[in-house]
């Protein structure tokens, strides 16, 4: 890839504590714009340190871990205050061209607000990707598991963190719309959503990956990834695994969830213990193993206003292991899978998602076809390669108006 004449020094904020979500999402940005020769700076909470900052390196990226002294059992990762008084002694004494905020959430939205209102960087950006009030992950006020006083403070920096950005990226269409919905030029806004890994992940022989994972079966498999899973989906997948396998040999392979919760639903749904194989957090380094020894991907979102809103990371995995995708018919998700054709989107209920997959597993020819249209789609339009010279392009073009005047 060619190397910016321009290179830019710049920061990206996370709440992020272990990696997953939103920082994956930061850890391959910024991979790809170190190699186009940016200067890249990741900020975390530390796992490891309570009262000093430590310097790590990832994939070649200068990551800072915050000190998590304080706090960790009433205030959580999002807004320790020893994480927040560390990154803002940090910019104080630094300057960067951009300075990204990933989510909204207070230990990253308070120095950023702060750094900007100190001149620290000459571009502030913010990152949405995901909905969590109005409706998404905090739902609309009423749960009962969010303080009332948490969720109004969740929803002013929800939208403080867009309306007072020099630019927004957005993860899905949703999410760019309601950008827009709050005032943001579009002109400000970057539609950027979850990317694919082909580098470290690749499409991986079925029989082998099976051999290498030490999983003794022959028939099929359905494979789920994610540190997380929304309640109405675990539901929905499993009473869908509950269907086909009225008509089929399956199993399900499931990595990074926990299992409790998982064995809990199985429990009450009445599956054999054997219909579900967790194979817990599997490194990066054998993650194309575990999805190569799948046969069919499952995503099964349900039609709520939290997966309207997303574009899981998970997907872009699917998509770079070359596996047909059975996915809920929602939001950017079910758009993709009709328009590349790599799989089958089903409308959500688990006797739809059921006969989906039953058609892809009984249809060779198609799976294979899928399969070919999902690497290549992971390679030509969701690669973090061409994200990144996205993203590189956004930040250029934000700079030159804001400098022009």
């Amino acid at each position: 890839m060619s190397r910016a004449k321009n290179p830019m020094k710049i920061m990206f904020l996370s709440s992020a504590l272990t990696y997953g979500g939103t920082y994956v999402r930061c850890q391959e940005l910024s991979r790809w714009l170190g190699r186009q020769g940016h200067d890249v700076v990741v900020v975390k909470v530390s796992e490891r340190s309570r009262t000093r900052i430590l310097t790590s390196e990832i994939n070649g990226i200068r990551v800072l871990e915050m000190p998590r002294f304080w706090g960790m059992r009433w205030f959580g990762n999002d807004r320790l205050p020893s994480d927040i008084l560390a990154r803002i002694w940090h910019l104080v004494g630094n300057r960067y061209d951009v300075l990204h905020l990933f989510s909204h959430h207070l230990s990253g939205y308070v120095p950023w607000r702060l750094a900007k209102i100190l001149g620290r960087a000459d571009l502030f950006v913010n990152d949405w990707d995901d909905l969590w009030t109005d409706g998404g992950w905090f739902g609309d006020g009423s749960n009962p598991g969010i303080p009332r006083w948490r969720y109004r403070v969740e929803a002013r920096l929800e939208r403080s963190a867009r309306i007072n950005a020099d630019g927004v990226t957005a993860i899905s269409r949703a999410l760019e719309k309601r950008a827009a919905g709050l005032g943001v030029d579009e002109e400000r806004i970057q539609y950027i959503p979850a990317g694919a890994d082909t580098e470290n992940i690749v499409p991986f022989p079925r029989d082998r990956a099976r051999r290498r994972l030490g999983l003794d079966f022959g028939g099929l498999a359905l494979v789920y990834s994610g540190f997380s899973i929304p309640e109405a989906d675990l539901t929905t997948m499993l009473s869908t695994l509950g269907l086909v396998r009225e008509m089929s040999d399956v199993k399900l392979l499931v990595s990074g969830l926990s299992r409790e919760p998982v064995d809990r639903e199985r429990r009450r749904l009445g599956l054999p213990e054997d219909s579900i194989v967790h194979f817990g957090n599997v490194p990066l380094t054998q993650f194309a193993r575990f999805l190569g020894a799948g046969d069919i991907a499952f995503l099964p979102c349900t039609d709520n206003k939290t997966n309207r809103y997303r574009f899981p990371n998970k997907f872009g995995d699917y998509l770079a292991a070359g596996k047909p995708v059975v996915a809920g018919d929602v939001g950017d998700i079910g758009d993709f899978v009709r328009r590349y054709r790599v799989g089958l989107p089903a409308d959500g209920s688990p006797r739809d998602f059921a006969e989906k997959i039953l058609v892809l597993a009984d249809n060779a020819e198609l799976r294979r076809r899928c399969s070919l249209a999902a690497r290549s789609a992971a390679e030509h339009v969701l690669s973090w390669r061409i994200h990144s010279e996205t993203l590189a392009a956004f930040y250029t073009g934000l700079l030159d108006r804001n400098r022009a005047g």
